[in-house]
């Protein structure tokens, strides 16, 4: 009898303690800050036209918000700057990279799913640009440091997509280049091509798009002959196109170029026509449509992986965390996601994978060096100048005999940092007659 009543008791535990872990589980799952419907298509423009609503408003200004909740692959500083409340409202491109990657890459799978024999879409960061055109000669080309690019295509195969496109950042301007793979084109659009004083497309560059254009145009052969064994079939037949600003919406200021960007690739992805203003992103309430599209579509990947009340992890544990995250060089997105970490802890985890990488990546671009604040801290790349980290030079006799010159006595890579020039820029006139 007492061993029956002990079965019952130890059963009746198992069964609460089960209860339990079940509703703990419901209440630590993470929950979308906002959610509403992703319209895609050819409705998509009516959607971005259309008024915001003041739920929709509400929801914006939650995310801004000091204590908002946001998924750790959302900066909102990020989210500040896409509002116009920072940065005088110029894009990055990690906002650019999180509309693309979250926001039109679900667009384009739910235009996939509606349309069956539709191929899907790739979309390229600007460090393919970066990485793949030289950035001292014209017409050299380093396919090697992008062959894993195509990854993430159809079956491997970037001749099955539909789109490709390729995100232009040069230093504060933001352009895009469109691969038509059925259409066999390739077209440049820039929506800064005229000028408020003159109103003419700038001829300067028209001729650096073409040349543009015609790396593009080898990557694909190259990408052909590596992954198919033969060349590009009718390759000499490719449309190459500059748009025209009459076919290009143009901004009307110098900080729009992100947004426009963006509403590039949205428009060309769900079949729109290009026929939007300058007015209609105020008068839409664009940046904040763009928000909640962002905060719709960023949690699809990070429903059940989150653990609340593990606010107290000890300073050695979370070291561990952030070594192993540092350490991680592939699938950091998945693994930081897969381990049972606290959303805090989380949070720290991505900023130092990818929100410090592409902060200090951007800053290195612009060829500025990280300051104090900036995340990375003691680990980052980005201070060479502070920290001294310059190569072993000397000076001494030109070959020639005819002047002294800096010369390095260490190894380099091409376009590495080597010291810090301190001295006065000339004109060569100047130098000429002095």
């Amino acid at each position: 009898m007492g061993a029956g009543v002990a079965g019952n008791n130890n059963q009746k535990i198992a069964e609460e303690q089960e209860a339990k872990s079940t509703e703990t589980a419901k209440t630590t799952s993470y929950q979308k800050p906002y959610k509403a419907e992703l319209v895609t298509g050819t409705n998509r423009s009516e959607y971005l036209m259309r008024k915001i609503t003041e739920e929709e408003k509400k929801a914006v200004e939650r995310a801004l918000s000091p204590d908002a909740v946001l998924p750790p692959n959302i900066n909102q500083n990020d989210l500040l700057r896409l509002a116009g409340k920072k940065g005088e409202g110029k894009l990055n491109t990690n906002i650019i990279d999180m509309y693309t990657q979250y926001v039109l890459k679900q667009c384009d799978k739910q235009l996939c799913l509606q349309e069956q024999e539709r191929h899907h879409s790739l979309f390229y960061g600007s460090e393919f640009i970066d990485k793949y055109f030289d950035k001292n000669y014209i017409g050299i080309y380093h396919y090697d440091q992008v062959i894993k690019y195509s990854k993430n295509a159809p079956d491997g195969d970037i001749f099955k997509s539909k789109y490709i496109f390729f995100l232009i950042h040069n230093s504060t301007h933001f352009e895009l280049a469109v691969v038509f793979v059925e259409d066999s084109m390739i077209c440049y659009y820039d929506p800064l091509l005229v000028t408020k004083r003159t109103r003419n497309k700038c001829d300067h560059k028209l001729d650096i798009q073409k040349t543009k254009l015609k790396g593009f145009l080898q990557y694909l052969k190259e990408e052909h002959v590596n992954k198919k064994g033969y060349e590009l079939p009718n390759a000499d037949k490719w449309d190459l196109k500059s748009m025209d600003n009459n076919d290009v919406p143009q901004q009307e200021n110098v900080s729009d170029c992100g947004l426009f960007v963006c509403m590039f690739c949205d428009y060309i992805l769900n079949g729109c026509e290009l026929n939007f203003k300058q007015n209609n992103i105020m008068e839409g309430s664009w940046r904040q449509k763009m928000i909640l599209s962002i905060l719709t579509t960023c949690g699809d990947d990070y429903n059940d992986t989150y653990k609340e009340g593990m606010e107290n992890e000890s300073d050695n544990e979370m070291e561990v965390i952030i070594q192993h995250t540092k350490k991680t060089k592939e699938n950091s997105n998945r693994i930081i996601d897969e381990n049972i970490w606290s959303q805090r802890t989380k949070k720290i985890a991505y900023q130092i994978k990818i929100g410090a990488n592409k902060n200090c990546k951007e800053n290195r671009h612009l060829k500025i060096e990280c300051d104090d604040d900036c995340i990375s801290g003691e680990k980052c790349t980005n201070k060479k100048i502070q920290n001294k980290m310059w190569k072993k030079v000397e000076r001494k006799m030109t070959k020639n005999g005819k002047e002294y010159g800096l010369f390095v006595k260490e190894d380099c890579k091409r376009g590495e940092f080597i010291i810090e020039y301190v001295g006065k820029v000339v004109t060569n006139e100047h130098a000429i007659n002095n």
